[in-house]
């Protein structure tokens, strides 16, 4: 029995110790802006969402992301990509 009781506190532990690792923090690169969604197309498995906006020095900004349900149904992923252009006309594109 004692060993048993060990058990469960040793694993407990080592549980928590791997959810801690698991944190995963990000920094902003620019302040946050609102965005206008123009268009939403969902389906069983993902789909898309499309906004825009106005961003810093990029100007004008254009994002897509699009989302994967996973095989359950109860969690996904989400790849975004946006578009815009500094004010001297480069043109500037990236994934997430």
């Amino acid at each position: 029995m004692r060993q048993f009781i060990l058990a469960i506190i040793v694993t407990c532990f080592a549980s928590s110790a791997f959810a801690d690792s698991q944190i995963i923090t990000f920094q902003e690169r620019q302040p946050s802006t609102p965005m206008k969604v123009t268009s939403v197309s969902l389906s069983p498995g993902g789909g898309t969402i499309n906004a825009e906006g106005t961003m810093g020095e990029y100007g004008r900004v254009y994002l897509t992301y699009t989302l994967t349900a996973d095989a359950n149904g109860k969690g996904g992923v989400v790849h975004g990509e946006g578009r815009g252009a500094t004010k001297d006309g480069t043109l500037c594109q990236w994934k997430k």
